[in-house]
């Protein structure tokens, strides 16, 4: 036992110290006269951790004396896990308050043990007290019992069991359930600092947040239940259909309740597994799509097929969906279905109605799972044999379709395939005429319609027609074939029209037409009918001379009393000569000029060497209207020696617009002789070359032989060659460039056009765009187009930009209203004469979701009620 003045004094020491007194105070009258039990609390620590010299609390008197009687001490007992000696000490404090025997904890005890079972706890330590007497007293050795107890201090956080956790809960788990009860944590201190509370929060780094959906509801057992209805297509959609990934991460905290409190935490794993709770449903590209939350792929599925009239054979049908593929309209699919859960019910299906009614059992289906697939179906309908349907009784048949998910809950869903009734192909199509003899003028443009008659007053037509079409069926499609050799084609509508440019009487005054059709479909062909198309003469030529240079003869100089005949002009046809004017070189010179009407050239007079005379000639036809063409004679009065001619220049550039009719007069070839001997022009030859020149001389006028086109030669280069008498000669070369004439029509890209336009858009939306190009001389008027909507039909609601040739409508359209529009545009070019150009364009209006809402969910019945209300659930589901 030692001894010090005083012990470290607290205000707690103080008031432990008054409650000892009172405890002890028999003691402090009696030293070792009577054994007692001493009990005594020290607060916890670090393990073996020294106690400051200053620390409250761990300083307690257990006898209170002013003097020292007796000796004390502190023995271990069998039970001691803790050396007293180690960790205490036992002091006398004289001057402390109040003065007496005092036990002071040197080290600290960490009173928790290793698990949480109390049984490892240092929770009281007892000993053995020895109180002595002094030498010389009369007292005895007495023992006591010393209970030393180790307070509990908030000093180890709950540590989860089994963590961290992870359960599935099903999406159709109702709110309130408790589905998951296994969390549990120990704490290795007692009391309120083992008491925990757990708390779920969103991990940092969740894709889904749980805690709407999960709560602990008693914070002490750690149970938790579901709170909100679960939804595991929403989070299938939301990782992009991968199942793996459909779960919430959430912390969980647990929290004892010491001063202050301590916490842990680890997280939550909670995969959401798929329920019964979607119905089957319709898959193809181009349907309508539900616009609600994990709604069908298709909302009022619809198909589309043929059967042929009045067959007994068996067929498999083959569908189209409703509505089309716009980019692929012929396209083909197949009807497939599926779960819409991702448990993968099969799924069965049945044409159980037909509108009109009493047909389903002429038709059998059943699904089949698509290879590779785990969960669609395809749902394949045969017409049954010996099961004909005529058309003339039923033309159309929309067949009702019944798709069940084999479940406990037998979900369903209906869909539409319109059954169109083909006739069967019995009859060759049939071609009449409302003439077989036709007429058109000559020189007609290229598209000109050919005539029933000569006055060209009515337009010959020919009829198709097919006895295995009703008049309600669509337009049958032909390939028409024409044959014989004739330069004319047969539109679809029937009508002939001319195949070229260069249609012409005194080429060809009459054709044969062999005429012929062919089914596009069905490949039947009609007898052929023949016309008779007759070339309608027009006056198209002007007179042609003989020669084809003007005409050039020379005379002797001398004196010539009586008219000397030179030569006599000729033409085809004999047309009236008219002499229209004379003149001499030198104007002096006292010749005489004169022509006959039947064109006989005579000179008389005094003739002097290097005078010309010139007779300028016009020979008119009797056409109507009458045409004619002029022709120069050149006379040359000529010495007896002679020099050769020569042209002005040997380069001459001319210009001529493609629209120059035949045989035009282009070009005066400029050459004399200083002799003034007659003069011959030839051509040499003619760059490009043609089988048919395209130029001709008629004396030193160059004419064109042919039509030009610019489109196809702009250019010609023209070598030629003056000669005298004598052979004395010159050459030159003539570049004739052609000018454009707006002589072409603008095309359209396409025959026809269709567009589609949205029901309930507003005025001013593009309903589609026409193009059309001009072969005239680019960016010339000739060439530039300008669109415009022909009156009549229904033009009048609709729009079009001139320039780019953009419609536009001019209204919202109405599908229940009226769902086909059509258009007349026009093309026309800007040129001087504008040339224009017709195309039919038709707008369908395409059906949108406007109508009442359509439920979308057919809840299942096995029961006879459902097929009696079938025809009500038919209703509403197409409305």
């Amino acid at each position: 036992m030692g001894w010090r003045e005083s012990p470290p004094s607290s205000p707690l020491l103080l008031c432990l110290f008054a409650l000892l007194m009172f405890a002890l105070s028999a003691n402090a009258q009696s030293s070792c006269n009577t054994p007692t039990i001493v009990n005594l609390e020290f607060p916890e620590g670090r393990e073996d951790a020294p106690i400051p010299a200053n620390a409250v609390g761990f300083s307690k008197l257990i006898q209170a004396t002013s003097n020292q009687p007796s000796t004390f001490s502190v023995e271990d007992t069998d039970v001691s896990t803790k050396n007293f000696t180690k960790y205490f000490d036992i002091n006398f404090y004289g001057f402390a308050n109040p003065p007496g025997i005092y036990i002071d904890m040197k080290l600290g005890i960490d009173r928790d043990g290793p698990t949480s079972s109390v049984d490892d706890d240092v929770d009281i330590l007892q000993y053995r007290i020895v109180c002595q007497a002094l030498p010389g007293s009369n007292l005895k050795q007495i023992f006591s019992v010393l209970n030393i107890g180790i307070l509990d201090q908030n000093d180890n956080p709950p540590q989860f069991v089994n963590a961290p956790y992870s359960f599935n809960v099903n999406e159709l788990t109702p709110v309130g359930l408790t589905v998951f009860r296994l969390i549990s944590s120990t704490d290795l201190d007692e009391g309120d600092n083992k008491q925990v509370e757990y708390f779920l929060e969103k991990s940092p780094t969740a894709q889904f947040d749980g805690t709407p959906y999960f709560e602990i509801p008693l914070l002490e057992q750690g149970q938790i239940s579901v709170t909100r209805t679960l939804d595991f297509e929403s989070m299938l959609r939301a990782t992009n259909g991968n199942a793996s990934e459909t779960y919430f991460n959430m912390t969980l905290t647990a929290k004892d309740k010491g001063i202050p409190p301590r916490s842990s935490e680890t997280f939550v794993i909670i995969t959401i597994s798929d329920g019964d709770d979607l119905g089957p449903e319709f898959i193809y590209d181009t349907c309508l799509p539900s616009k609600i939350p994990n709604g069908k792929n298709c909302v009022r599925p619809n198909y589309r097929t043929t059967i042929e009239s009045n067959s007994n054979q068996a067929s498999t049908l083959v569908f189209t969906p409703v509505p089309v593929d716009q980019n692929n309209p012929t396209a083909t699919t197949d009807i497939i279905i599926q779960d819409r859960d991702s448990l993968n019910n099969a799924v069965r299906c049945q044409v159980v109605s037909t509108v009109p009614i009493g047909y389903e059992n002429r038709f059998q289906s059943f699904a089949t799972l698509v290879l590779g697939s785990a969960k669609q179906y395809r749902c394949s309908i045969s017409y049954l044999a010996n099961s004909s349907i005529s058309r003339s009784t039923v033309p159309t048949l929309d067949l009702i379709v019944l798709i069940q998910e084999e479940s406990e809950q037998g979900r369903i869903d209906y869909a539409t395939v319109e059954v169109t009734v083909m006739q069967a192909n019995n009859f060759d199509p049939v071609i009449s005429a409302s003439s077989t003899i036709g007429y058109i003028l000559e020189n007609s443009r290229r598209e000109t319609i050919v005539s029933e008659t000569l006055a060209l007053d009515n337009l010959l037509k020919l009829t198709f027609s097919d006895q295995d079409m009703l008049p309600t069926d669509p337009e049958q499609g032909y390939d028409i074939i024409v044959s014989g050799g004739a330069p004319f084609t047969v539109s679809a509508d029937g009508y002939v029209l001319l195949n070229t440019e260069t249609l012409d009487y005194e080429t060809n005054p009459q054709y044969t037409l062999i005429v012929r059709i062919r089914e596009q479909s069905g490949g039947r062909e009609s007898n052929p009918i023949s016309l008779t198309i007759n070339v309608v003469n027009e006056n198209d030529f002007n007179p042609v001379f003989d020669s084809n240079q003007n005409y050039v003869g020379s005379i002797v100089q001398g004196v010539y009393s009586a008219p000397q005949v030179l030569l006599t002009i000729k033409i085809l046809a004999p047309p009236s000569y008219l002499l229209i004017n004379t003149r001499a070189d030198p104007a002096s010179s006292p010749g005489t000029l004169t022509v006959s009407p039947n064109g006989v050239l005579s000179l008389s007079g005094t003739l002097t060497a290097g005078e010309t005379y010139f007779a300028f000639i016009r020979a008119t036809d009797q056409g109507t209207p009458p045409r004619s063409a002029d022709t120069t004679v050149v006379v040359n009065v000529t010495p007896l020696d002679n020099q050769p001619p020569r042209f002005t220049s040997n380069q001459y550039t001319i210009f001529v617009s493609e629209a120059v009719p035949q045989n035009s007069n282009l070009f005066v070839l400029p050459a004399t002789d200083p002799n003034s001997s007659i003069l011959v022009f030839h051509i040499t030859s003619i760059t490009p070359q043609n089988f048919f020149p395209f130029f001709t001389i008629n004396g030193n006028i160059l004419l064109n032989a042919r039509v030009f086109d610019r489109e196809s030669i702009e250019e010609h280069k023209v070598s030629v060659r003056v000669a005298d008498t004598e052979g004395n000669f010159d050459t030159a070369e003539v570049t004739v460039s052609i000018l454009d004439a707006n002589d072409e029509s603008p095309k359209f890209t396409q025959p026809s056009y269709s567009f589609v336009v949205d029901e309930n858009q507003p005025r001013g939306t593009n309903a589609g765009k026409v193009q059309a190009s001009d072969n005239d001389l680019e960016g010339s008027p000739n060439s530039r187009v300008y669109y415009s909507i022909l009156p009549g039909l229904d033009g009048s609601d609709f729009s079009i930009d001139g320039s780019s040739g953009k419609l536009t409508a001019l209204r919202p359209f109405d599908y229940e209203l009226k769902n086909v529009y059509q258009v007349l545009v026009e093309a026309t070019d800007l040129g001087v004469s504008p040339r224009e150009t017709v195309v039919p364009v038709t707008v369908y209006v395409r059906d949108l979701q406007d109508s009442p809402p359509v439920s979308e969910e057919t809840t299942s019945s096995r029961s006879a009620a459902c097929q009696n209300k079938f025809q009500e659930h038919l209703s509403l589901h197409f409305l």
